[in-house]
């Protein structure tokens, strides 16, 4: 019998429209467009290309100084700048058709005008007063101490580290922006609650017909609860799973490299979602709308709170209320699958897994006393 409610109550999600995007379809969309938008972002930060600029040659203009701009204009990895050799006249009106980022004028030194300060426009300065501090340097040393010039220049060219990068963790993933896909996991486990509150509405007789129906059947009460507990967590977890492969493999999300734990994660969080909707969804004698509403309000609550919508809410929920973070299933979801991007050590993915399980099998007891109990003294 267990088994045949199972298979009936398989059969039946996949007939609910609504559930079935909330749980299924809309974290694949939420995904996508978290990976289009971010990877521009990502994009337009980590890429730099050379800035276009016009160069003005007057008639003293120093050698070392063409050389200069020659080899920041030199095409390859390397390129700083986008010449444009023309007269006054001309980079003027380039300049102020915003074809060009600034005017490079060669004399005896090297002058930028521009017609804005943006941070392109200050690249440039930047470029111009490094080569102006090294010309000053060289000239000051041919003055003072000539003998000394071939150690500058060969100082000057060799490659000066200050410090050097180590990390603590061999684990370290410091993408800021793959903590919105720890959340959107949170989320996605948490949106399993829709499902909860579907079955329990069709156990509830005094809200729908198919309630009083099952009521009525010869079948008890706890064997109802448990199947129907079961076939959503059947359809959770896979869709979970399946979730995650399309993370990794599709929108090349790096979620870890410890893959077990973090589907571990997953499956306690579908658990708690389920029983966390079954569990609301059974509080009160409430209509259909009241109990959705609640459910989706407390949900987004944990949602906002876990840094869905802004990454750095959780730390400072942390500096403010830090119990917060330990009762929010969201935050603990995402926390849980954080540490394991960045430490060796599982011991606080191990404590966030504690009070995600401990709260997962309060839950649980409270859903199946809470629907158990009902009764009804008509139908």
């Amino acid at each position: 019998m267990f088994l045949h409610l199972v298979k009936y109550q398989l059969k039946t999600f996949l007939k609910l429209s609504d559930e079935i995007f909330w749980c299924i379809l809309f974290p694949y969309l939420l995904a996508t467009l978290f990976s289009i938008a971010f990877g521009n972002i990502m994009d337009s930060m980590e890429s730099f290309e050379p800035l276009p600029a016009a160069i003005v040659k007057e008639a003293s203009a120093d050698k070392y100084s063409t050389q200069f701009l020659d080899e920041l204009s030199k095409s390859g990895d390397h390129q700083m700048i986008i010449p444009t050799y023309c007269s006054k006249e001309e980079a003027a009106s380039l300049l102020e058709q915003e074809k060009v980022l600034g005017i490079l004028t060669v004399t005896d030194h090297i002058s930028l005008t521009i017609k804005e300060n943006d941070y392109k426009q200050s690249i440039l300065k930047s470029l111009l007063d490094q080569y102006g501090s090294i010309s000053e340097s060289i000239h000051e040393i041919i003055d003072k101490k000539p003998e000394a010039l071939q150690d500058c220049i060969a100082s000057l060219s060799s490659e000066i580290c200050a410090n050097k990068e180590i990390t603590l963790s061999k684990h370290n993933n410091l993408d800021m922006m793959t903590s919105y896909f720890y959340a959107l996991l949170a989320m996605t486990c948490l949106f399993n609650s829709f499902l909860g509150y579907k079955v329990t509405i069709s156990n509830q007789a005094n809200i729908s017909s198919l309630g009083a129906r099952r009521t009525m059947a010869p079948v008890s009460r706890f064997t109802q609860v448990i199947s129907d507990f079961t076939a959503c967590l059947i359809v959770s977890v896979t869709n979970m799973c399946v979730f995650i492969c399309y993370l990794l493999f599709c929108l090349k999300v790096d979620l870890s490299d410890r893959l077990p734990f973090v589907f571990l994660t997953v499956f306690v969080g579908c658990v708690l979602g389920i029983s966390f909707g079954i569990f609301v969804t059974s509080i009160g004698k409430g209509g259909k709308d009241l109990k959705i509403s609640l459910l989706i309000s407390i949900q987004m609550i944990f949602c906002f709170l876990g840094g869905l919508m802004f990454s750095n809410m959780k730390d400072i929920v942390e500096q403010h209320c830090p119990i917060l973070n330990r009762i929010n299933p969201a935050a603990l979801i995402a926390d849980a699958i954080y540490s394991l991007s960045i430490y060796d050590s599982y011991d606080r993915f191990f404590m966030n897994l504690s009070i995600l399980s401990g709260m997962a099998i309060v839950f649980v007891l409270l859903s199946i006393f809470m629907t158990r109990r009902e009764r009804y003294a008509a139908l």
